[in-house]
């Protein structure tokens, strides 16, 4: 052995990930109050449910930078996400782990999200008001990193053009990722005590988005939700290469997306 390998800094250790990790910054969260109880204990049940969820998953909770309005974000290179202290609301801890999720659905089932996404673009854009329909083609832009498109988006918000639920038109993967942590937490705070029948799940899901959520019982967003939540359909494996919002027919390679609200 050479003399100077003796102090070459030795790499550093792989970061914990996975299941018991994830559980331990949620639980912390809850405890020292620093995340929205609500919103930990959702992810904190989906990951009884399936615990396949957190796979290769870290979660960190951070001080928010000052001024910033983000609550969460989900880096899919790292596959960490970060939940920011006081910022975070009921749904941003669920929402960041559906984004997780998005690679361990089969390619059909990112199809479905993505032609629901498309109908949902296209229903908000019939009868829009010029200034409307700008907006939503240049939100449609953002992704892409159009700085003229996000000005105009910022423009939008701030005139009252769009409105904060058009958010979730950006892309295929945050209209999954938005309605899903909905759709969960709506069913989550729901009546009864649905909590103590898993096997009941899904189809108490659907009975309680048909009547108030405005979601069709054959939804691929429920499909999605059932995919990912079963651990005997979702075992934490990747099964598409990229996230949804790269995949119209026939998918793009992999590039790291932070996707961050």
């Amino acid at each position: 052995m050479r003399v100077a390998e003796l102090y070459e800094p030795l790499p550093p250790a792989p970061s914990p990930r996975g299941r018991r990790q994830v559980r331990r910054a949620l639980e912390r969260g809850i405890a020292e109050g620093t995340l929205d109880k609500d919103g930990a204990s959702l992810a904190l049940w989906a990951l009884d449910r399936n615990e396949n969820l957190a796979h290769g998953l870290r979660v960190e909770v951070l001080q928010p930078e000052p001024g910033s309005p983000a609550k969460g974000s989900y880096d899919s290179a790292t596959r960490i996400v970060e939940l920011f202290q006081g910022n975070d609301n009921p749904e941003t801890a669920m929402r960041e782990i559906l984004h997780h999720s998005e690679r361990m659905m089969p390619d059909a089932v990112q199809q479905g999200i993505y032609r629901a996404w498309e109908r949902a673009v296209k229903a908000e854009m019939e009868g829009a008001s010029p200034e409307r329909r700008a907006a939503m083609e240049a939100l449609n832009k953002v992704s892409s990193n159009d700085m003229t498109a996000l000005d105009s988006v910022k423009r939008a918000f701030k005139d009252g053009v769009l409105k904060k639920e058009d958010y979730q038109y950006v892309n295929p993967t945050k209209y999954w990722a938005v309605n899903g942590a909905r759709i969960m937490h709506e069913r989550f705070t729901g009546r009864g005590s649905w909590r103590a029948q898993a096997r009941q799940w899904m189809r108490e899901m659907v009975e309680h988005v048909k009547g108030t959520v405005g979601i069709r019982s054959d939804s691929p967003l429920l499909k999605a939700l059932n995919e990912v939540l079963d651990p005997q359909q979702n075992t934490g494996a990747q099964k598409s290469p990229t996230m949804t919002k790269n995949r119209p027919e026939g998918g793009d390679s992999l590039t790291s997306t932070k996707e961050r609200r």
